[in-house]
């Protein structure tokens, strides 16, 4: 393994790549996703070609799944909490015989991004959904005030929730830190 490096991932990003066509459209999905979701550009999410310190996996064992996102627990677990990573590019060839990954399994990963990231990073998930119920509900407010002329519960609640949320994911973000110390 790469020297000072935590984790090494083989990314399919190589030269000779082949990823079905049918795939192509939820995998950039999920990359967007756990990009935006780790704060990080990551390459390749879920390879198998990797290898890492065996106290990496032993600090994040109990998080790691029965099936198929071991991958992708481990590459948020570690980029999520400071570990040095580091992607090489590798050569994916097209595969020989049928995949086990099922049309599920997109929502199945989709699921998992989002529990790993509360688990690790609350407030990416918390600020974008509390800032849409202000938002929405701000507006709500404006119409409701302007045309009606009078003030409107539902904008008034959805800002409310909106609030709460933030202050939520404070919490939860508070309360990550203090254990990780």
């Amino acid at each position: 393994m790469d020297e000072g490096y935590d984790m090494v991932v083989g990314a399919r990003t190589g030269k000779e790549v082949h990823v079905p066509l049918i795939r192509r459209p939820p995998k950039a999905v999920l990359r967007w996703l756990i990009n935006y979701l780790s704060g990080q550009k990551i390459p390749d999410f879920n390879s198998g070609l990797r290898v890492f310190k065996k106290d990496l996996a032993l600090r994040f064992f109990s998080l790691f799944p029965d099936r198929f996102s071991f991958t992708t627990t481990i590459t948020m677990a570690a980029l999520t909490n400071g570990y040095e990573v580091k992607f090489i590019p590798i050569n994916y060839y097209k595969r020989e015989g049928k995949s086990s990954i099922k049309p599920k399994d997109f929502i199945n990963f989709f699921n998992l991004i989002i529990r790993l990231t509360l688990y690790f990073k609350p407030l990416s998930v918390f600020i974008p959904v509390s800032i849409f119920f202000i938002l929405i509900g701000t507006v709500k407010l404006v119409i409701d005030f302007a045309g009606l002329n009078r003030f409107g519960l539902g904008g008034a609640l959805a800002v409310i929730f909106g609030i709460q949320l933030i202050l939520l994911g404070m919490i939860a973000e508070i309360i990550i830190r203090r254990t990780n110390l």
